[in-house]
């Protein structure tokens, strides 16, 4: 069976177990999507999986969700914080100063450091 992209992402983010609820899922997408070329490929997909039974329509989504992987623009919002981090710099700054908090930490509690009252407790 041929499917383009935006039909393999739709199986790839259904949650259903059985060909009932894949297609449950699918019509409720054709029917309350935004996008009229996701409610197209809901309605594809809806008429390519109708005929098939069970088994069928179930080896034709976990193939889909063990083999298909989302393009780039698909990463997860923890990902794009990360990356978005890096680019910032944040990440380099927090290590600074978690660097400097750790040492000045070791350095009062080896008595070492400015303060006079660590060494009273000492």
């Amino acid at each position: 069976m041929e499917l383009n992209e935006i039909e393999k992402r739709m199986l790839y983010q259904t949650e259903g177990s059985e060909r009932y609820a894949i297609l449950h899922e699918l019509l409720m997408a054709s029917r309350y999507a935004k996008d009229p070329d996701r409610r197209r490929a809901a309605d594809s997909l809806i008429e390519k999986l109708r005929p098939l039974l069970d088994k069928e329509c179930m080896e034709i989504v976990h193939d889909i969700r063990r083999n298909y992987r989302l393009p780039k623009e698909g990463r997860t919002i923890g990902g794009l914080i990360a990356e978005t981090r890096q680019e910032s710099g944040a990440e380099q700054r927090h290590t600074v100063r978690l660097s400097v908090r750790i040492s000045s930490t070791a350095s009062l509690r080896s008595g070492t450091g400015n303060s006079g009252w660590m060494k009273r407790w000492s």
